[in-house]
C-alpha cells in the first residue's frame, strides 16, 4: 500500500497576514528603532519582503518567526547603514566644504594632470610633504602629491607633454 498524499498547503492570504501580524511587528520595530516612522518603515519593508519571498515558509507556524526575524535583520541593516553613513544637513557642513572656482576646471587639462602625476611619483618624500604643507605650487601638483602614487601607471610616462 502506498503512503497517503500530503494535503495541499493552503496559500496564506496577504491581507489576513497583515491584519494578524502588523500590530505586533510595528511594536517590535518601535522597541528596536525607538521611532514610530522608522518602525512603520521596518514593518512595511517586512511585508514587502514577504510579498517577494513569502513562499519560503511552508508551515503556517513558521510565518510569524519569519516575519519577526526579517524585521530584525532589516533593522540591523538600516542601523548599520545609518551608523556608517550618517545623515548630515548641507547647511551644517558648508563651512567645511572647500570652494572651487569654476575657472579651475578650464585650467586643468589631461596633460597638466599627467605632468603633475609624474612629478609627484618621482619627487622625494620630503618635497611631497612640503608641497602638502602649502606654498606657492599649483593645485594640480598639490593634489598629485597628496595621492598615494607608489605604483604609477607606466603608460603615463609615454604621454608627451604639450
Amino acid at each position: 500500500m502506498s503512503a497517503p498524499l500530503p494535503s495541499p498547503v493552503r496559500p496564506i492570504d496577504f491581507d489576513e497576514l497583515v491584519d494578524r501580524h502588523s500590530t505586533a511587528l510595528f511594536r517590535f520595530g518601535l522597541s528596536l528603532a525607538k521611532n514610530a516612522n522608522d518602525a512603520a518603515d521596518l514593518t512595511q519593508q517586512t511585508f514587502f519582503l514577504w510579498a517577494e519571498k513569502g513562499h519560503q515558509p511552508r508551515d503556517l507556524a513558521k510565518v510569524k518567526p519569519w516575519l519577526f526575524s526579517t524585521l530584525y535583520r532589516e533593522y540591523l541593516s538600516t542601523h548599520r547603514h545609518s551608523t556608517k553613513f550618517p545623515h548630515v544637513e548641507l547647511d551644517d557642513v558648508s563651512p567645511e566644504i572647500p570652494s572651487v572656482a569654476p575657472s579651475i576646471f578650464n585650467d586643468i587639462d589631461g596633460h597638466t594632470v599627467v605632468a603633475g602625476h609624474l612629478r609627484a611619483v618621482t619627487m622625494p618624500a620630503d618635497l611631497r610633504a612640503r608641497i602638502l604643507a602649502g606654498g606657492s605650487v599649483s593645485r594640480v601638483l598639490r593634489i598629485a602629491a597628496a595621492r598615494d602614487l607608489s605604483d604609477p601607471i607606466p603608460a603615463l610616462a609615454a604621454i608627451p607633454a604639450r
